[in-house]
């Protein structure tokens, strides 16, 4: 009976250039942003530009937020008269993903689909909420 020969120079770990790693393999996958953020996200810091709008049948209110303005914002109560409240992010900073991600407790594939943004435009139905991505690119002038 002859034994396969030895092969040294297959790949036993792959490190994409292109994705950082931030858990161990066979690690549980998404970001849960409850705990202790992993330094890497942590230098995901931008300013972003927050439209929060809530409506109803019969109302509609629309609100500019920034980094510092969301969280005040959303300590306050919802209003009785709001049936569905929308919230747009402009920009990519990792102190507005977990303040967001810890208030709707977003699913962590969901937070992790976001931080990564080589992806491409998708929506997900989780079992308590949607979460849509989509990218835009601005045009050279």
């Amino acid at each position: 009976m002859r034994q396969r020969p030895h092969r040294p120079s297959t790949i036993r770990k792959y490190h994409s250039p292109s994705r950082p790693v931030t858990s161990e393999p066979g690690a549980e996958p998404g970001v849960d942003t409850s705990k202790e953020a992993d330094p890497t996200y942590k230098k995901l810091q931008a300013e972003c530009a927050i439209t929060v709008v809530e409506f109803s049948a019969d109302r509609m209110e629309t609100r500019e937020l920034d980094n510092d303005s969301l969280q005040p914002y959303l300590d306050l109560p919802q209003e009785d008269w709001v049936s569905c409240r929308w919230i747009n992010v402009d920009g990519l900073s990792y102190d507005v993903i977990q303040m967001l991600g810890n208030y709707k407790k977003l699913h962590s594939l969901a937070i992790e689909d976001l931080m990564y943004t080589r992806g491409r435009t998708k929506a997900d139905w989780y079992s308590d909420h949607a979460f849509c991505k989509s990218f835009h690119v601005n045009a050279p002038a």
